[in-house]
């Protein structure tokens, strides 16, 4: 049975868990300050950079909900609970 995976619940656990501020920066292509505003400012991360978060926070035994990169699951965008 595979061990469970780590849920990341914030945008700052997901910058964390792949490697911070300036690790994430240089890794997904973006200037510098980008991951300190999604944290601090914006509503969610790129969805843009959902696919490509997810295969790393994966890889390290992590998890985190689509929300995050402002994404629903399909149950919650049909009005189902």
């Amino acid at each position: 049975m595979p061990a469970p995976r780590r849920e990341l619940k914030t945008k700052g656990e997901v910058i964390d868990a792949l490697g911070g501020y300036s690790v994430v920066a240089k890794t997904y292509g973006v200037a510098y300050q980008a991951p300190h505003n999604w944290v601090n400012y914006m509503p969610h991360i790129p969805s843009r950079l959902y696919h490509a978060m997810m295969m790393r926070l994966l890889a390290k035994g992590c998890t985190a909900p689509p929300s995050l990169w402002g994404m629903w699951p399909d149950h919650k965008r049909a009005g189902m609970n």
